[in-house]
């Protein structure tokens, strides 16, 4: 355990994720813009399924605040959705941690950073149904001491309407979060 903190950083400096996500264009797709108002590293953006989330930890779409050799993404990515086949998204993050040299240079401190790391990890999910002609945005937002989903739907008159989370399937709840 005295050790995590060294091998998540690791990991993410030497690009051990890739973008695995590829939408079935067949019968068309819509935009989906991500954002967040975060500053925190490799917020990813995963495609769970169409029916639940057994396929769990998903497939990965695209990563936010990108510190992963050889994959973009700064505080907005954009990516596809297949055209009216139910979505279900997860975008994980963790929430701001303020961690310094100092804070790790004993082994409890580091053990204690770890434990705040697990923590402070967090994994909103997300349904909706895209349609024809609509692209839809997704925030990822930090306030009030937590991170919060917004969805917005824009119709090809350019109008916005919010758009609320569809049913969670029961093997999508309570899942403990992995990085990969």
């Amino acid at each position: 355990m005295k050790y995590f903190v060294y091998v998540v950083t690791a990991l993410f400096l030497t690009g051990c994720m890739t973008l695995d996500y590829k939408v079935d264009e067949t019968n068309g797709a819509v935009p989906l813009k991500v954002h967040t108002n975060m500053k925190e590293n490799n917020i990813k953006v995963r495609y769970q399924g169409v029916s639940d989330c057994s396929n769990y930890p998903g497939e990965i779409m695209a990563i936010m605040n990108s510190k992963v050799i050889g994959i973009e993404g700064g505080r907005e990515v954009t990516t596809k959705l297949a055209l009216n086949e139910r979505s279900i998204i997860s975008i994980q993050g963790i929430l701001p941690m303020d961690v310094g040299v100092s804070d790790i240079l004993f082994a409890h401190q580091r053990e204690q950073v770890a434990n705040d790391y697990a923590s402070s990890l967090r994994e909103l999910y997300f349904v909706f149904n895209p349609k024809a002609g609509f692209s839809y945005e997704l925030g990822f937002n930090f306030r009030n001491g937590e991170v919060h989903t917004e969805a917005l739907e824009i119709s090809p008159s350019g109008s916005l309407k919010k758009v609320m989370s569809g049913y969670l399937p029961e093997t999508c709840r309570n899942i403990n979060i992995r990085q990969s």
